[in-house]
């Protein structure tokens, strides 16, 4: 469960990648709407108590990991019986794919999904984080411990892995969700990334320029949200609240950076080819 762990204690990666600083109802002030709705939304409508998508502790073994999902499951299960949705909801949904966690277990892998669609050194970015990390403790036979303090951990080369702990995975959430990785607020998320990038660019050795994309947005502080934001401020938005025309321009902004990434692209694949 360690590599599992591992993956959820990297959750906040997301700062790096959000592309969502607009919500549906046209509100700003986070720089991830996405995440904050996914995580918050089920709380907000049903009840503290209905098992949500926000942040797990961590598992001691992978069988939990599928009891948490079927008991997930049941609770929803048992909301769409009330609301005369059994049918749908039995159609739509099983224990493995119910609601929406940061770390989803899969028949070979886990899946990190806190990132949202992003362009594609981005993306390639986030994975290779991921993979740097794991490569490295895994060549290393790295011990992997957690945290009992909170605002403790380490990403220490060639030595040993301490995980954040749940209170401090929360706070470095909160940071990423509202701020990205801009240079304000709690600075405990900076210091945790800038630890794990040094850790994964070793970890990936001949690979670790995929990770020049995030480098080069935490020596700015500008991750995609941040600078659709800035452009939006340099035309007609307003603060607090964006309108369609808003939301139109961040959308073209997005597509003029997906075009300049598909350079990227084909040199991947013609690497894998």
């Amino acid at each position: 469960p360690h590599f599992y762990n591992i993956q959820q204690a990297l959750d906040s990666t997301y700062g790096f990648t959000s592309t969502s600083p607009i919500s549906p109802e046209g509100l700003t002030g986070m720089n991830s709407w996405r995440v904050f709705t996914f995580r918050h939304g089920i709380q907000s409508q049903y009840g503290d108590d209905v098992l949500g998508n926000g942040l797990q502790e961590y598992v001691t073994s992978m069988e939990e990991i599928d009891q948490r999902a079927l008991a997930k499951w049941i609770q929803w299960r048992d909301i769409a019986k009330k609301q005369g949705r059994s049918t749908l909801f039995g159609k739509l949904f099983k224990p493995e794919n119910t609601g929406y966690i940061p770390v989803r277990k899969k028949e070979a892998w886990n899946e990190s999904r806190g990132n949202d669609a992003t362009t594609f050194p981005l993306a390639i970015a986030a994975t290779a984080y991921v993979k740097g990390v794991l490569d490295h403790a895994l060549r290393e036979g790295l011990p992997i411990t957690y945290a009992t303090e909170d605002n403790t951990w380490q990403f220490q080369p060639g030595k040993r892995i301490i995980l954040p702990n749940y209170a401090t995975r929360v706070a470095l959430d909160e940071q990423a969700m509202k701020y990205g990785m801009e240079k304000k607020g709690d600075p405990r998320l900076r210091d945790f990334h800038a630890e794990v990038l040094a850790f994964a660019q070793q970890g990936l050795k001949h690979e670790a320029h995929y990770l020049d994309p995030f480098q080069q947005i935490y020596n700015t502080g500008e991750n995609p949200s941040t600078k659709l934001m800035k452009e939006l401020r340099n035309e007609t938005y307003i603060n607090g609240s964006a309108s369609h025309v808003d939301a139109a321009r961040a959308n073209r902004c997005l597509r003029r950076d997906y075009l300049d990434s598909l350079p990227v692209q084909r040199e991947i694949q013609q690497c894998v080819a």
